[in-house]
């Protein structure tokens, strides 16, 4: 059985979506690296270079986008050193990423719309809420 810090990175589940990226040398680009991870139709939905830019996070809109970029990026060379790959913590990001913000909050406004569309009959016409014109 492991025991000291090889037990405690046995037990830390992984997320599904986000990269680690390290090893990067500290002229790494942003930009760059978001073009490295969006190569092949992939979708970066956030990516996060902190100043020491010697380590990033790169999340991705699917499972199969990460696993795409984990297994094509290991190991390759950008600005001639490897990339070292592993799968980011499953509780990395406190937020949930921009583009599954807006569509949570497309989908809760989808009933609202669609039951005002429907023009319930439990509601008040909106021109006159108090009955008079």
């Amino acid at each position: 059985a492991a025991s000291g810090k090889a037990a405690e990175s046995a037990s830390v589940s992984r997320s599904s979506t986000t990269l680690l990226v390290k090893n990067l040398p500290h002229s790494a680009d942003e930009d760059e690296l978001r073009q490295l991870f969006s190569a092949s139709g992939r979708t970066v939905v956030r990516l996060v270079l902190p100043p020491t830019k010697t380590l990033a996070l790169v999340e991705f809109a699917e499972p199969q986008e990460a696993r795409s970029a984990f297994k094509s990026l290991a190991y390759k060379k950008y600005q001639q050193v490897p990339l070292y790959l592993e799968w980011a913590p499953k509780d990395i990001w406190e937020t949930p990423p921009p583009a599954t913000a807006a569509a949570a909050a497309a989908a809760a406004a989808k009933p609202k719309a669609a039951a005002a569309a429907a023009g319930s009959s439990d509601q008040a016409p909106a021109a006159a809420p108090d009955g008079k014109k």
